[in-house]
């Protein structure tokens, strides 16, 4: 099996992941406690997209939503800068074949 390597995935995950080094560095040293509390909430939310929207909604379909919480899930999912829902869908489905 041959593997393509998606280089702007690469470019993308590899600049957020050494981001994400920076802001731990700067929780330790600079900010302020409500910059880091509004940190967290975003990568609560974040998860949340990722878990239960594109992962357990739209991947899995393990159960139905109103289209306001579709929507809701859907900002979320964005927030976590993992493509787009659709395009997060996809790939985990190839995953499991």
């Amino acid at each position: 099996r041959k593997y393509q390597i998606v280089y702007p995935n690469l470019i993308t995950f590899g600049y957020w992941h050494i981001a994400g080094l920076y802001g731990l560095y700067l929780c330790f040293t600079s900010a302020k406690w409500a910059t880091i509390l509004f940190s967290y909430i975003l990568f609560v939310l974040a998860e949340i997209g990722i878990t239960a929207g594109a992962h357990r909604l739209w991947a899995h379909k393990t159960y139905k939503a109103k289209l306001s919480l579709e929507i809701l899930l859907m900002v979320f999912n964005s927030i976590a800068f993992q493509n787009s829902a659709i395009d997060w869908v996809r790939d985990h489905r190839l995953h499991h074949k």
